[in-house]
């Protein structure tokens, strides 16, 4: 047919033979139906595989996004059953932490009770000693008064060491509820990133399209994941056997020294004599130095309430200043108007200043805290020395005398 086109439409003169002959034309129009039937086909043939593999594209598609799911779902799930067994351990943690904290209390206690009784024995020891002439003897009641003696000093070297391991045990304990806690803290972060991943969909309004280029590494695996937390657990897990088998230990050494201990009070029962004098002019003292200390204290803190409101005046001066320049230099024309004019000077010395005062002030304020720390310091020492003369002076007021009559309690002997 592109011959004859060619023929015909090339040739300029008037020339029957360069025409299409009814057959050539009848056979170009067949061509032109049968080229079109067959694009028609393969147009036909491209819906129909395009419609196939549409649907197996999004079927696949589909697929892969629920099998994701569904692997996610999983994954939130294992974290939520670690976090339960997190969750319980660290209950168990908790509950075995506050039995030992009792435990310390309790040693911590027996042994504090064991202070009045050896200095009892001992103060009697001392009184025996100014006996004369005959009654110079080492009779029954020295022999009990020096067993007894013997019994509370082992006593306190047991009680020591029991107390130490309570302290130890009771800052392991911590020590494990603290990498439990941020085993969970760490699986809740995860479980809330997983659980917002699986709950993304296509028409999700969280879904950015951004490129991922995040990675993991290969060696940190789900199985080290759980073996890591099983670590945890089963650590504390030991901690806590430990703890309760020391606990038992305690109780049944504190059960038994004191046991000891009325039955050497029970056989020796003297009255011994304690300086009271020299306790109570000691407490008067301290009293009156207290006294001075807290007024001082008092000013101190008042000055450094001053300091921090002279502080805080500094702030809307600063501010002014700050913004006065920024303004200025912002809204003036560059080219002719934003000068280094006095005006410019002048803020900037402002400015010194303004950070001199500051600094001045917040060095006062350092020292004047510093002046508080040890004021305070003092009162604490103070304080403390006080509560040691009252104890004093009620040992001597009324323990010494009537020592062996107000001999501790068996409440306070076995340490509650």
């Amino acid at each position: 047919m592109s011959d004859f086109k060619d023929t015909r439409f090339n040739n300029l003169g008037f020339d029957t033979t360069s025409k299409f002959t009814p057959v050539d034309w009848a056979r170009n129009n067949a061509d032109i139906l049968h080229d079109s039937h067959l694009t028609n086909l393969a147009s036909k043939h491209n819906r129909v595989e395009t419609d196939h593999e549409d649907r197996i594209t999004r079927a696949r598609i589909q697929e892969e996004q629920e099998r994701t799911r569904r692997s996610l779902v999983s994954r939130v799930h294992n974290i939520n059953n670690y976090m339960r067994r997190l969750e319980n351990e660290i209950e168990l943690g908790r509950n075995e932490l506050g039995k030992q904290t009792k435990n310390r209390e309790r040693i911590y206690n027996a042994l504090n009770a064991t202070e009045v009784p050896l200095a009892t024995v001992q103060d009697n020891l001392n009184t025996r000693n100014r006996r004369i002439d005959t009654d110079q003897v080492v009779d029954n009641v020295e022999v009990q008064m020096c067993a007894e003696k013997d019994h509370i000093v082992n006593k306190q070297a047991l009680l020591s060491g029991i107390l130490a391991q309570a302290k130890n045990l009771e800052a392991e304990l911590n020590q494990r509820i603290m990498d439990l806690q941020a085993d969970w803290s760490d699986k809740s972060i995860a479980n809330r990133a997983d659980t917002y991943a699986g709950n993304l969909h296509n028409q999700h309004t969280g879904i950015s399209g951004d490129n991922d280029s995040t990675a993991t590494e290969q060696a940190k695996n789900v199985a080290k994941w759980e073996l890591h937390c099983q670590e945890n657990i089963t650590a504390s897990g030991t901690t806590r056997t430990e703890s309760a088998k020391h606990r038992d230990y305690s109780a049944q050494l504190i059960q038994s020294q004191a046991l000891l201990s009325r039955k050497h009070n029970d056989i020796v029962n003297r009255a011994v004599h304690q300086r009271l004098y020299e306790t109570i002019n000691q407490k008067r003292a301290l009293d009156a130095k207290l006294g001075l200390v807290e007024a001082e204290f008092a000013k101190a803190e008042a000055n450094a309430t001053r300091i921090n409101c002279s502080l805080k005046d500094i702030i809307p001066p600063y501010q002014v200043n700050l913004t006065r320049r920024n303004h200025r230099n912002n809204e003036r024309p560059g080219n002719t108007e934003c000068l280094n004019d006095p005006v410019e000077n002048q803020i900037l010395v402002e400015r010194g200043n303004l950070n001199a005062s500051q600094s001045m002030m917040v060095d006062r304020l350092e020292q004047t805290q510093q002046l508080i720390s040890s004021l305070q310091a003092r009162k604490d020492h103070l304080s403390k020395e006080l509560r040691t003369k009252n104890l004093s002076i009620e040992i001597d007021q009324n323990e010494v005398v009537p020592r062996r009559a107000s001999f501790p309690s068996e409440s306070a002997i076995m340490g509650y």
